[in-house]
């Protein structure tokens, strides 16, 4: 846990989000986050909850370093400040993200959801074709044997 919190650490101010995760042993022993925003003290937060936010931050940290290899820091920038929002209780992050990028950037988005729409439509056919063979196969077989 204290590991992910270094990671969690590092990837903040990869993003630009001012804001740090650290360990605390309550009295009662257990292991809490106390998450601090420019320096002050924000909240505490259980060890359950500190795993849901490493996860949607990494998740979002992978996001910012794939639109950086394209080379678009606007989003990257764009991304931290949906980060920030969201770990402040912010709603309506991804409505601010649509504004604030332009028409190429949005049809470019709109062309990779496509693509990928579209894979995974291929795959679930796929699936299904293979289910079905599968089913018929299943019918000649059975698990018991009958005399």
């Amino acid at each position: 846990c204290l590991y992910k919190m270094g990671e969690m650490n590092e990837w903040c101010n990869e993003v630009g989000v001012d804001t740090a995760y650290r360990a605390f042993k309550t009295d009662s022993g257990e292991l809490v986050c106390h998450i601090y925003t420019n320096g002050t003290f924000q909240k505490e937060i259980s060890r359950d909850a500190f795993l849901k936010r490493y996860k949607a931050l990494q998740s979002r940290v992978s996001q910012v370093r794939a639109m950086e290899g394209v080379g678009a820091s606007k989003d990257a920038g764009t991304l931290a400040r949906g980060t920030a929002a969201k770990q402040n209780g912010g709603a309506n992050t991804t409505a601010r993200q649509r504004q604030s990028l332009s028409e190429e950037e949005q049809a470019s988005r709109k062309a990779e959801i496509r693509n990928a729409l579209l894979q995974t439509m291929q795959l679930t056919n796929k699936l299904k074709e293979q289910l079905a063979v599968l089913d018929k196969k299943a019918a000649a077989m059975t698990p018991f044997v009958l005399e």
